[in-house]
């Protein structure tokens, strides 16, 4: 069971309105850095942006006059992603994620496999995709899927640019779950001190963040069929690694075989839907989020997703790479709520409420009573 961070800044507890909260627990001077979170628990960027942030630090080629990021591999531990320098890289690959240094398999291992298998399902589906169809072709088909589907899943369609990032992230964050298993990580409590800087937290602090995934579907209701194609998709890339699995090592298979048993069922790939739409933030451009910035991917930082929004928040965050800290805006005094802002304050009241609705709440913050008036 999760318990949030704990800090000598402040506690977690319910609020007047329902849900919970962070509340100051002493009074913290303005620029106070109140809680740094280290890197996120699960993240992507965007496809078309691969080539251009690094898969490490997140910096934008295009900030220093560069088009795309030159160190890469196209196989091997990091296939598939690039990084702005040797340093970030072998920062990546060294991260094992909780599995011993030295050892056979580690996170960044297996997600280089995911990232080249991932690829080539895509090149399969799209070469599928423009072959013609004989009436002999559609009654094979059918025969065939009635004999393979047992042991092998369905053929995914094709999916959006959109679900194919948001399939992208749910394999990060499974393959995290499983590489945390794998290495049979105990949560000592040590990252719960009072602190101020945590890790990525684990699996129990993900499905400790509130499960949004009914009030997504009920206001998109495209959304079910779109999860249930991310799902399938998911499910075909692993299994895709299992029918190569002979060059794998032993000790990487195992760790495979734990991902498939992850996605045989959808039920992790739900808690991670379910929690990412209102709980995740983006990777921009600018570690100030600043209008007009590009949005170059996502991340759940599980941590910071416990501080609630107000339309005149207490704090404020910087991305600094990886790591997402917050700073007290101003003087804060004891027992008063620590939040941050989910959308831009100087929009009027009518439209950051329009921009809320992403969060499923309506705001009643002062800001926005008293600009009602």
């Amino acid at each position: 069971m999760s318990f949030g961070p704990a800090s000598a800044f402040f506690a977690i507890a319910p609020t007047p309105h329902g849900g919970r909260g962070v509340f100051a627990t002493q009074h913290i001077p303005k620029d106070t850095l109140i809680l740094t979170c280290e890197s996120p628990y699960a993240s992507v960027i965007h496809r078309k942006f691969r080539k251009e942030v690094c898969a490490w630090c997140f910096a934008w080629s295009l900030e220093v006059a560069r088009k795309s990021w030159s160190v890469s591999k196209t196989n091997g531990p990091n296939a598939g992603v690039w990084f702005c320098g040797e340093s970030c890289r072998n920062a990546w690959i060294s991260t094992g994620e909780g599995v011993p240094e030295g050892d056979d398999v580690n996170h960044a291992g297996v997600r280089g496999i995911l990232n080249a298998t991932l690829e080539r399902c895509l090149m399969t589906m799209e070469k599928d995709k423009a072959k013609s169809r004989t009436r002999s072709g559609v009654e094979l088909g059918w025969a065939a899927f009635l004999l393979d589907s047992k042991v092998v899943p369905i053929f995914p369609t094709m999916l959006t640019e959109f679900e194919l990032d948001t399939a992208r992230f749910v394999l990060a964050g499974l393959l995290k779950k499983c590489t945390d298993d794998f290495s049979q990580k105990e949560s000592t409590g040590t990252r719960r001190i009072n602190c101020t800087t945590y890790p990525s937290g684990d699996w129990a602090d993900v499905l400790d963040l509130q499960d949004n995934a009914l009030e997504h579907i009920q206001a998109k209701p495209y959304m079910l069929a779109s999860q249930i194609r991310i799902w399938v998709f998911i499910r075909f890339v692993v299994y895709s690694i299992l029918r190569e699995s002979k060059r794998l090592s032993d000790r990487t298979r195992q760790l495979v075989y734990l991902l498939k048993k992850s996605v045989d069922t959808p039920l992790e790939t739900r808690a991670l839907l379910g929690r990412e739409h209102g709980n995740v933030f983006g990777i921009w451009d600018m570690a100030l989020e600043e209008m007009n910035s590009e949005m170059l991917g996502w991340g759940l930082y599980s941590f910071g997703s416990y501080f609630n929004h107000d339309c005149s928040p207490t704090l404020r965050k910087e991305h600094k790479g990886r790591a997402i800290e917050y700073y007290a805006i101003k003087d804060i005094d004891t027992g008063e709520e620590l939040c941050i802002s989910y959308v831009e304050t100087d929009q009027v009241v009518e439209k950051r409420k329009e921009a809320l609705k992403e969060w499923f709440f309506d705001c009643g913050c002062g800001t926005c009573v008293a600009e009602l008036v």
